[in-house]
């Protein structure tokens, strides 16, 4: 995914949780500068990505693990947080 021109400058890491068939993405500083919209287009193509290779959930979070996205628990889709605030 990292790879992906669609990601492109957007994803700086990815994690595997096999055992929570979990993938979780950290996003760089160029996310949050995305319009909502996008943002929220982004995470949904990701999302679907992560579902193309096996995985059931998806979490996206920025450099210091702040949980941004995550794929809904009811429903379909993914639920963009925001970025967290942190002192």
């Amino acid at each position: 995914l990292l790879q992906c021109p669609e990601a492109e400058g957007l994803l700086a890491a990815g994690e595997s949780r096999p055992e929570q068939a979990t993938l979780v993405l950290q996003v760089t500083p160029a996310f949050a500068a995305l319009s909502a919209a996008d943002q929220q287009r982004r995470a949904e193509q990701w999302q679907q990505w992560a579902m193309e290779q096996g995985y059931d959930h998806l979490e996206l979070r920025d450099s210091r693990s702040g949980l941004l996205a995550r794929d809904a628990l009811v429903g379909a889709g993914m639920i963009v947080i925001g970025p967290t605030s942190q002192p």
